[in-house]
């Protein structure tokens, strides 16, 4: 086997100043194998969502003086989601600057689902053509891969899924069984089915970032809180619904990761950002989409046997310890892409 250089890789995010992410402290670096940097690109103190579109041309050449750095120092650089960042990289990649590396990998990659609306047309047809220098889309599910491969006319080898994690510290959160059902979150969930699934019960409910009229007294709903908040309700509970719209996307497993850290019996709805995640019957209970009473009769028969909610609450729970942190990221990534690529 040929011998290979070590690999030089860098993470780059874009927003406020800060020296680290959380994350940053809990993944292994081995520089044996390759080396791992960290870097913040700081446009005008401001988060990426609260650049305006008149900056972009600013923000452009501020983030082409950068790579100009970069692409002499390192062989990949990661960057998140599809944001500003990642989509100027790539525009620099394929019209200014590019010379078989670094190599642009997207982690978390995500884009709201194609539709037959022309904007929808119009905007995947202009990523595609700029994601061509892309060397890898990486999804936190399975089936989202599939999808942008299809939405893209990608080959199969230009995504991969690597499972999502989880912060370390929320395993060791103090938790308690206080009764009531817990749900939140905003992106895509299906409050509608879990408010119907509800109705006739008397079973105490939290629901966490949603606000609307509701008949049964026994449902409280909250639009926001702090996220200390957030895990602490969520710890106190008896069990997490994740309910979900079926979407191609992948969303819903950072709450479904958190409830599993804490241990949490969790009923998710099964589509595409739960499918790879639980084990249904085992480490949480999977219910169709839009189907409120198979979602009743599941909160019915966990909320009256304790014995099983413990049991699935442990099985979550190890789950995460074997498989949903940052250093089984961290591994995942070096075996799926730098280690396949050495290999090539």
């Amino acid at each position: 086997m040929t011998s290979h250089k070590q690999n030089k890789i860098l993470v780059v995010t874009l927003g406020k100043h800060h020296e680290k992410p959380w994350w940053w402290t809990h993944i292994e670096r081995d520089d044996n194998k390759c080396e791992i940097d960290y870097q913040r690109l700081v446009y005008k103190d401001k988060h990426s969502q609260e650049i305006n579109t008149y900056e972009f041309p600013s923000l452009f050449f501020h983030i082409l003086k950068a790579y100009t750095k970069w692409h002499k120092q390192y062989d990949y650089i990661f960057t998140f989601e599809c944001d500003l960042l990642g989509f100027f990289i790539s525009i620099i990649q394929n019209f200014i600057l590019w010379e078989g590396k670094p190599r642009h990998v997207i982690l978390q990659f995500i884009m709201r689902e194609k539709t037959s609306a022309i904007n929808s047309k119009i905007k995947y047809a202009i990523m595609k053509f700029c994601f061509r220098s892309l060397h890898k889309a990486v999804c936190s599910s399975s089936l989202e891969a599939r999808y942008y491969c299809e939405a893209f006319d990608w080959p199969d080898s230009k995504t991969l899924f690597v499972p999502f994690h989880t912060d370390p510290n929320i395993l060791n959160m103090s938790t308690r069984d206080d009764g009531y059902v817990f749900s939140g979150g905003r992106s895509f969930r299906d409050f509608t089915t879990l408010i119907k699934s509800l109705e006739n019960t008397s079973y105490n409910t939290l629901i966490i970032g949603h606000k609307a009229q509701v008949s049964n007294r026994n449902v409280k709903m909250i639009p926001q809180v702090p996220l200390k908040e957030f895990l602490e309700l969520m710890a106190h509970s008896s069990i997490v619904i994740v309910s979900l719209e079926d979407r191609k996307i992948s969303t819903g497993q950072t709450i479904l990761l958190h409830a599993m850290a804490l241990g949490k019996p969790v009923i998710a709805t099964n589509t595409t950002g739960t499918f790879d995640y639980i084990e249904s019957g085992k480490n949480g209970i999977l219910v169709h989409p839009n189907n409120p009473s198979e979602l009743s009769k599941q909160i019915d028969i966990l909320l009256k046997d304790k014995s099983l909610r413990d049991e699935i609450g442990k099985a979550a729970k190890y789950s995460i310890l074997n498989n949903y942190l940052p250093k089984h990221y961290v591994r995942n990534i070096y075996k799926t892409i730098i280690q396949d690529d050495m290999l090539c």
